[in-house]
């Protein structure tokens, strides 16, 4: 399957990948720690920096990272200056859809000019432009206080000083009304300005000579408190390793396409030759995994869709995973935009196959865009995939497949996890059986999850405050997928219980109090240890022509399952295999309990109301665009 997907799309799964699992809101926080441990550069890569929020106010995630993360990163360069003779180099790029529609500007340009630019702000935020006063205050003494820079400055002058003292934003895929066409609606005229860069990265630091250099970070989220607090679900993922190295070229080939000249390139993102060690230390990465456990070699491949009419790679992986996992491969999709019927057709076909699959889309209360054609164009794609499930169940149950269609329906927050667990021990169905075999000790471990968060000592807390009344919005774009023999023998192994029970300490603290929570990459021991039993549990089971066929992926990107990310914006994707999938079976499992699943139109109809003749007739016409 591996060489299926890399002659296809033409990329490469490369091993020697360290690879952490990041879940809702601790995004923000990696964010930042990414751009404070940056040495010689980072680059953002993101449609979304919250100037205003939803009420068009100032947005108070968007101001912190601006204030005490970039300002902050960038006195810390100065400060170090004379020691290292090194200042990293940061850059932004944000498509322009998106800088004018969120309002981005006002706290770009203090990025852009932070010397020498004064921010204004409405009535009532005084704590925001004192603060930023203040950090904009500290790089100035930095600056003043760096005999090196102040020799520079003298040698260079001033508008030296300001490009080198900076975070370089760069707006990309500018307005322009000149290309118009009338295939995008019907006989709408359309101009390409619909065509968007929807990408989300950040990396820093990653560099041809050493892949355990830098790292990047692939997700579906941006900046901004909407990002955040109770009512956000969402996941990203942190690569450190080879995988991550062909994010640089696509941040080159990004800037060639708004037409930058090979002499333009930044510096950092030109490219390098390979160091004499390169392959070495990956391969030293990669046996240190295989140690822990036989077989795992920290495999990844990222893809993009380039923006446009460019190259479409995460489309012929998708298709490739859709359609060719064996029968009794578990396959889990959930989407925030689940539209495309050519990837539903591709999903019911495996599991006439055998396939189990579950298809989960969030419901009219849970969608993070709920106008009525995005919510019409659900429906009645969500409609016909249930027509099939029961239509043709005779069908399914003959090849042991099963398809179902949920819609997710949390009753608490996102990082309420006794909460969550608690949703999930109440879902019932018959049909669950023919997916989750029995396992007392998973059983075990969620009936006592009030326990074990009391042992954890942390409560439920968010970065920012959340609207009580409001129901948590599911914007997660990451598929899971693993083969009836590895997913058979593993999910009887009672070393699940002290997997979960650690998983679950580790995930309440990691949500409690913002101070305490540590780097996301450092497991702690006793998870280690349970993950390393399980392991070992697994392979002393696993022989053999089944240890042979086993395969796991687990993707995670920007990209959603409609028309518009197919073939019109930018997308990314990073897949993962084997044992790296780990922290994402535990975490789809619980979204399968969060998560009510209709058998019947009636119920579908009451999660998700079927929209008006005239608002169906215009998503369809306005498909590619939703």
């Amino acid at each position: 399957m591996d060489r299926l997907i890399e002659r296809a799309t033409g990329g490469r799964f490369t091993h020697g990948n360290l690879l952490n699992y990041v879940m809702n809101e601790n995004f923000q926080l990696e964010f930042a720690r990414s751009v404070l441990d940056a040495r010689n550069y980072h680059v953002l890569w993101i449609h979304d920096y919250r100037g205003l929020n939803a009420e068009k106010d100032p947005d108070e995630l968007g101001f912190v990272q601006t204030a005490e993360v970039y300002l902050r990163a960038l006195a810390n360069q100065v400060r170090e200056y004379d020691r290292t003779g090194v200042i990293a180099q940061y850059f932004i790029f944000l498509d322009q859809n998106y800088f004018e529609a969120n309002g981005t500007r006002m706290w770009f340009r203090v990025l852009e000019d932070p010397l020498r630019q004064h921010l204004s702000l409405p009535k009532g935020y005084e704590r925001m432009e004192q603060r930023v006063a203040e950090m904009q205050q500290e790089l100035r003494t930095a600056v003043a206080g760096s005999r090196l820079l102040q020799a520079e400055l003298q040698q260079y002058g001033e508008s030296w000083l300001r490009n080198r003292i900076q975070v370089h934003i760069n707006i990309t895929n500018p307005s322009d009304f000149s290309f118009v066409g009338n295939h995008l609606a019907g006989i709408i005229p359309v101009p390409d300005n619909v065509i968007r860069d929807h990408r989300k990265i950040a990396f820093y630091d990653i560099t041809e000579a050493d892949p355990t250099e830098g790292q990047a970070m692939y997700t579906g989220m941006g900046i901004g408190e909407h990002y955040a607090g109770a009512n956000w679900e969402d996941r990203a993922v942190i690569v450190k390793g080879p995988s991550a190295l062909t994010v640089k070229n696509a941040a080159r080939r990004l800037l060639e396409q708004q037409g930058f000249k090979p002499e333009e390139i930044p510096l950092p993102l030109r490219p390098l030759p390979m160091g004499a060690n390169y392959e070495r230390k990956a391969d030293s990465v990669a046996d240190a995994l295989n140690r822990f456990a036989r077989g795992w070699t920290g495999a990844a491949l990222e893809l993009h869709n380039e923006t446009g009419y460019a190259n479409k790679q995460i489309n012929v992986e998708k298709a490739i995973l859709y359609s060719l996992m064996p029968a009794g491969s578990l396959i889990k999709v959930p989407d925030s935009l689940w539209q495309s019927w050519l990837y539903g057709s591709l999903l019911a076909g495996s599991a006439l196959r055998g396939c189990r699959v579950l298809i989960i889309a969030p419901s009219l209360e849970s969608a993070p865009s709920s106008a009525p054609p995005t919510m019409a164009r659900a429906h009645g794609l969500l409609s016909a995939l249930l027509v099939f499930q029961n239509g043709l169940r005779g069908e399914l149950d003959r090849a042991h497949g099963v398809l179902r269609v949920g819609l997710y329906a949390p009753k608490v927050g996102v990082n309420d996890l006794a909460g969550r667990v608690h949703q999930g021990e109440e879902l019932r169905g018959t049909w669950l059986r023919d997916v989750y075999p029995s396992n007392q000790a998973v059983m075990r471990e969620m009936r006592r999850i009030d326990t074990t968060r009391r042992e954890a000592g942390d409560s439920v807390q968010y970065l920012v405050a959340s609207d009580t009344t409001a129901r948590p919005k599911l914007h997660l774009k990451a598929n899971f997928f693993v083969s009836e023999p590895v997913w058979r023998r593993l999910s009887v192994l009672p070393e699940w219980g002290p997997v979960l029970r650690q998983y679950f300490k580790y995930l309440s603290r990691s949500e409690g109090d913002v101070r305490s929570r540590g780097d996301i990459r450092r497991a702690p021991p006793e998870l280690v240890r349970a993950y390393h039993n399980l392991v070992q549990a697994l392979d002393s089971t696993l022989k053999g022509e089944e240890a042979q066929k086993s395969m796991a992926y687990f993707t995670i990107g920007s990209t959603n399952m409609n028309y518009r990310s197919m073939y019109l914006d930018g997308e990314v994707q990073i897949t993962m295999t084997g044992w790296n999938t780990l922290p994402g079976l535990v975490d789809f499992f619980l979204l399968v309990g969060l998560t009510e699943w209709p058998d019947t139109q009636e119920k579908l109809d009451l999660l998700l109301p079927p929209p008006g003749g005239m608002t169906r007739s215009m998503a369809r016409l306005l498909r590619n665009l939703l």
